[in-house]
């Protein structure tokens, strides 16, 4: 891309906020916020609404056009950190806790394709040892003119929206 002399802008986003989404039937049924890595690791995540922000403005503007961009939220996170958010959200107590990669291979046979289990399943195994703790929300501010949400901002609005549905 960068060599085919086209403008462009690279957008990095870390984890995305709403992967829990697919957590949370047993998060609210049990309790437990499973992970196939430690849970006590920092996770840089961003909010998709913010990602979209950026994403608006890197494209209705010039001043980005040859840059990349890492983005992140206010804060990186264990996930231990955001069950005990959701804990406080939800009025009940919420824990992680870390499932074993082929438990988590086992469970999602079949529902998503073999190789993004093996790419899923290196990405984890790096999550393991390392977490996901970089970036600088500085970049996401100085996209959006604010700062980007926390992950607290995100669930208080998520845990609000299923109360409602």
């Amino acid at each position: 891309m960068i060599e085919s002399g086209l403008p462009y802008t690279i957008l990095q986003p870390a984890m995305y906020m709403q992967n829990i989404a697919l957590e949370w039937a047993r998060i609210e049924a049990e309790g437990v916020y499973e992970r196939p890595y430690r849970t006590d690791l920092s996770m840089a995540m961003i909010d998709l609404a913010d990602l979209a922000d950026a994403a608006a403005t890197v494209l209705t503007s010039t001043r980005y056009v040859g840059g990349a961009y890492e983005l992140v939220g206010r804060e990186p996170l264990s996930h231990a950190g955001m069950a005990k958010i959701l804990s406080g959200l939800m009025g009940k107590p919420v824990r992680a806790a870390r499932c074993a990669p082929a438990e988590w291979r086992r469970q999602n046979a079949g529902r998503v394709p073999d190789d993004y289990l093996l790419i899923y399943g290196a990405m984890c195994r790096h999550y393991d040892r390392f977490g996901l703790p970089g970036g600088n929300p500085a970049v996401a501010s100085m996209i959006l003119g604010r700062e980007p949400a926390s992950f607290e901002d995100f669930a208080r609005r998520f845990v609000a929206e299923r109360k409602a549905s």
